[in-house]
């Protein structure tokens, strides 16, 4: 289920936070397996204060970054970030409009993620990109760690006016749907 409080950007209050929190409780008692979530600075990095508060809400269910991803200034040392918080998914297209104009990206950040993993016992972090990339399962297959979720919406972008930081805007509904599904079919890889 992901989790977001509002559409628009990745940047988030306090009280924005607090809501989320609440959001990933309610996901935990209905028994969602997993919850999809980012959070960004407005210098364009991972919020990890925010993100550390996320993720202790979430306990054991499996946390996926979403798309914020593709906000991010440095997507290498993201990933690192992303991956020490104990993440286990980022959806991405490799910071480009479609994954298979990414490719370069998608190829470096798990080429990347089997090097910053430091705990085996969960593999390392796939990365999922968008549907309607059929073409990449030619240039990436989901043994190397890229994984293709079903119904993953396009993207669009809005301004943020305090930090100029383009963003994705999520269809709630497709969403919902497509990472429950998703969440099933990747759990089996």
């Amino acid at each position: 289920v992901i989790i977001r409080p509002r559409g628009g950007d990745f940047l988030y209050s306090e009280e924005e936070c607090d809501v989320m929190i609440r959001d990933i409780d309610m996901a935990k008692k209905l028994g969602v397996d997993g919850v999809v979530l980012g959070c960004l600075t407005a210098e364009g990095d991972v919020d990890v204060d925010k993100m550390r508060r996320l993720m202790a809400a979430a306990g054991d269910m499996s946390v996926t970054f979403h798309r914020a991803f593709d906000m991010c200034r440095e997507p290498l040392r993201a990933l690192k970030t992303i991956e020490e918080l104990g993440c286990e998914r980022i959806l991405t297209s490799g910071q480009k409009g479609t994954a298979e104009e990414g490719i370069s990206l998608l190829k470096e950040l798990v080429a990347c993620a089997s090097l910053y993993r430091k705990s085996p016992p969960r593999g390392r972090i796939i990365t999922c990109i968008p549907r309607g990339s059929s073409s990449l399962t030619k240039a990436i297959s989901p043994k190397e760690g890229v994984v293709p979720p079903s119904g993953i919406p396009a993207q669009s972008s809005m301004r943020s006016a305090p930090a100029s930081i383009a963003a994705l805007t999520l269809s709630a509904e497709l969403v919902h749907i497509s990472i429950l599904k998703s969440f099933r079919s990747i759990s089996h890889i």
